[in-house]
């Protein structure tokens, strides 16, 4: 049976949300980690670009490498998706 679309929308921020608990991490490992369990660069792109706009996580410093971090906001949706 497919899954709604909504259910992969949110199994995907859960995904991002995950990893971001555990450490820091840059786009290009979030992106590595990502695509081992969803192949699609796209989806990739579309969840971090949502989880950024809507105050979820943010860079940790103002370089242009600087590991994104998991905020106050992306926690409690993270609690909340598990």
């Amino acid at each position: 049976m497919r899954k709604r679309l909504e259910e992969k929308y949110l199994e995907r921020m859960n995904l991002l949300l995950r990893e971001l608990s555990q450490r820091p991490l840059s786009r290009r490992e979030l992106q590595t980690k990502f695509l081992r369990k969803v192949d699609s660069p796209s989806a990739f792109e579309g969840t971090i670009l949502f989880l950024i706009r809507d105050g979820r996580i943010r860079k940790s410093g103002s370089e242009y490498r600087s590991p994104y971090v998991i905020i106050e906001r992306g926690q409690l949706l993270l609690e909340a998706l598990s």
